[in-house]
């Protein structure tokens, strides 16, 4: 194994497992090798899913084997072990899967609901739409640049882009997912300081469009909320 391999494991652990699972699969599998060379190569797949395991403990629950002193033994122990997060992980990412799909249901009956007239919507002109694409491509990249989070935060924060880009329509039935963006990097501002405010001032620059839009679809200026919230005022 390559140091390669690691930086281009899926920043999801679940999907990580997955990879890992099946690179093991194989090292164990192999029959051109004694039992000792075979565990040798399987030693560093079956440390990496180990501690991939260690951070999900509370979804895969599967006891690590304890190793011992015989190469043909300790090789059952790891095939047996890597069989069950194998099926363990793909269970759970098949169910994660499943509630997104069904996730799809809401969003389709607002779409249409939107469509009949029979909800309220906030409309988005084209230019503001493209610019609202534009400026979450930015944050994005600030996200995974950022020095200053740790991978669970990054990945949290860029499903929540992920998540408000497909929300983005030119009619749209809320802004709540933009307000909650702009407490995630207040939150940010306030825990890491200097480090994410090229994050917070990209965040801000997107409540100034989503404040207009707010402003114009219900007749009040929303910036007065921004005010209220933090002590750093938009201009």
């Amino acid at each position: 194994m390559d140091e390669d391999y690691i930086v281009n494991l899926p920043a999801d652990p679940l999907e990580a497992m997955l990879v890992v699972s099946d690179s093991l699969r194989v090292q164990v599998a192999i029959k051109d090798k004694t039992p000792a060379e075979r565990f040798k190569l399987c030693l560093p797949y079956f440390a990496i899913l180990c501690e991939l395991q260690n951070d999900l403990t509370n979804i895969i629950v599967i006891d690590q084997p304890v190793l011992g002193n015989q190469f043909e033994s300790n090789l059952t122990l790891i095939h047996q072990y890597n069989q069950n997060i194998s099926s363990q992980v793909r269970l759970e990412l098949e169910t994660r899967s499943t509630k997104s799909d069904i996730k799809e249901i809401d969003k389709y009956t607002e779409l249409f609901r939107m469509h009949r007239k029979t909800s309220f919507s906030y409309d988005v002109e084209e230019d503001e739409l493209k610019e609202l694409q534009d400026r979450i491509n930015n944050i994005r990249e600030l996200i995974k640049l950022a020095t200053c989070f740790d991978e669970g935060h990054r990945l949290r924060l860029l499903k929540k882009l992920e998540k408000l880009q497909l929300e983005l329509h030119k009619k749209m039935s809320t802004l709540d997912g933009f307000w909650g963006l702009w407490a995630d990097a207040g939150v940010a501002l306030g825990k890491f300081g200097e480090d994410a405010e090229p994050l917070f001032n990209q965040v801000k620059d997107v409540l100034k469009l989503i404040a207009q839009i707010q402003g114009r679809s219900e007749g009040i200026n929303p910036l007065n909320v921004l005010e209220h919230k933090k002590d750093d005022k938009i201009e």
